[in-house]
């Protein structure tokens, strides 16, 4: 079987492929989509491959239909989808924007197309907090798959959830805060920032704002 072939629309500095090789999954990308010419120079330097850079509303259904990709990746701006009909829907779409886009009224219609058009989904809300990385920065994530009888979450009851915790929690008890996060199996400490680093810094905390953003704390320190 030949490996997943993926589209990653907003690709920016190739974070979501990134995602994909540290997960180790058998997938390949075979086109990124941006129209930033930095972001692009980044990604070019990274994998030797510079994406489409271009207005992704001048693609068409047919145009994504040629690249017989399974999946599709987007991390798009904070502002309504462009739509366009498919003519074969992909087998997974993963997307992540800002909190507060799932109470918006673009959330809502997503969920309401994708569902009826025969797509499982699941919706999380996720920190770097949660994984042992002191940066508050939560975001919106959401897996649909392609719904048949052999569709199942692993954990199907946890769904959007306000999680509010801070790094020393993470730090003295990880496998409590996996239990909080809907995990059910403990990140391996691999993906933990070392003790070293966290005792270094003590309750220095990074924080994640916009040119939008009226006031803001960078770091505290006691």
């Amino acid at each position: 079987m030949e490996d997943s072939r993926v589209l990653e629309f907003y690709n920016g500095i190739s974070g979501m492929r990134y995602s994909l090789i540290k997960a180790g999954v058998d997938a390949q990308v075979v086109e990124a989509f941006d129209i930033n010419d930095t972001t692009n120079d980044v990604y070019d330097h990274n994998f030797g491959h510079r994406p489409f850079q271009g207005n992704i509303q001048s693609l068409t259904a047919a145009d994504l239909d040629n690249y017989r990709a399974h999946a599709r990746l987007l991390s798009p701006p904070c502002q309504p989808y462009t739509r366009q009909d498919a003519l074969q829907p992909p087998l997974i779409l993963f997307v992540e924007n800002v909190v507060g886009f799932e109470t918006s009224d673009t959330h809502e219609k997503m969920i309401e197309i994708l569902t009826t058009t025969g797509f499982a989904t699941q919706e999380f809300i996720l920190s770097p907090l949660q994984f042992g990385v002191p940066y508050a920065r939560p975001r919106y994530f959401c897996l649909f798959l392609e719904f048949n009888e052999d569709t199942n979450f692993e954990n199907g009851e946890f769904n959007l959830r306000d999680v509010s915790i801070v790094s020393s929690e993470i730090v003295d008890a990880p496998t409590e805060n996996d239990a909080r996060s809907g995990c059910s199996v403990s990140p391996e400490d691999q993906y933990f920032v070392p003790l070293s680093l966290i005792e270094r810094w003590k309750s220095a905390m990074g924080n994640c704002f916009s040119s939008h953003s009226s006031k803001v704390i960078i770091f505290e320190k006691n």
